[in-house]
């Protein structure tokens, strides 16, 4: 015997805007999504299913990264300050 899972659109559309928050997305990236994906100008618009569908596309989103990696940038050592380099300053041996 199945279980019914009865769930309410606000839910879902709480549920969907806390995953693509948590993935960083702006409302115009799902808006955008929706329409290319969809063929349709926003969320509630969507019928039942595939509003489910998107959910679950939304769950299955990366985390964002902080901002701060986005703009860390790593000095390239020359290799006579690498440890334990002994070879010529045009190769780096690890």
């Amino acid at each position: 015997m199945s279980k019914v899972i009865e769930l309410e659109l606000k839910d879902i559309i709480y549920e969907i805007r806390i995953n693509l928050k948590r993935a960083g997305w702006r409302k115009s990236d799902a808006k955008n999504y929706i329409i290319l994906q969809y063929h349709k100008d926003g969320i509630l618009k969507l019928t039942d299913d595939e509003l489910l569908e998107f959910l679950e596309f939304c769950k299955g989103l990366p985390d964002e990264k902080p901002k701060h990696f986005k703009y860390l940038k790593f000095r390239k050592l020359p290799p006579s300050k690498i440890k334990g380099n002994q070879q010529s300053d045009d190769k780096i041996m690890f």
